[in-house]
């Protein structure tokens, strides 16, 4: 399930894709997530959908959503992001359920190697013990992403590593 957090705007423009996200707040997208939630479990009295194993994914806006949802919702099991803010309050980590797996290129600025050093050691002190992260050399931000191919960004080999690792930690930690 893929959430609209933005009612069905889209755009390619760089600058009005900005002013969409500037304009999203995180109560709003909370609301849309739950909802998403909400009808996942509907799914699950029509047999197509265990409750018991939904986990998320996000990707830079979405990662730092994604661990947001995790934390508000104990209806997520597992929670992995690529990039994007990241929740460095211990306090508020606390109520975050599962497993947690984080992809990180150490030429990003946000977040920086030192933003996932600080990240990590807030979900050490939250009690977080199963927690993994991947740091990739030689790319930054959005490099999973192939539309930031036309910005440079993307690379398709720690790309696809990246992918193979977020697939595999899938598998063990939200076996079918």
């Amino acid at each position: 399930m893929a959430p609209d957090l933005f009612d069905g705007k889209v755009t390619e423009d760089q600058a009005e894709a900005v002013k969409l996200k500037d304009a999203l707040t995180d109560s709003a997208a909370l609301s849309s997530m739950r909802a998403g939630l909400d009808l996942l479990q509907e799914e699950e009295t029509n047999g197509v959908v265990d409750a018991k194993k939904v986990g998320v994914v996000g990707w830079c806006m979405g990662g730092q959503q994604a661990l947001l949802l995790a934390i508000a919702d104990p209806r997520i099991k597992a929670t992995a992001l690529f990039y994007g803010p990241l929740v460095t309050d211990a306090a508020k980590l606390k109520t975050l359920q599962g497993p947690v797996l984080g992809i990180f290129g150490n030429d990003d600025k946000a977040p920086s190697p030192a933003d996932v050093t600080q990240w990590r050691a807030a979900c050490k002190a939250a009690g977080k013990t199963d927690v993994t992260v991947w740091q990739f050399d030689g790319v930054g931000h959005a490099f999973a992403s192939k539309s930031a191919a036309k910005t440079g960004a993307y690379n398709e080999a720690k790309a696809r590593e990246a992918f193979d690792k977020l697939y595999a930690w899938l598998d063990a930690k939200l076996p079918r």
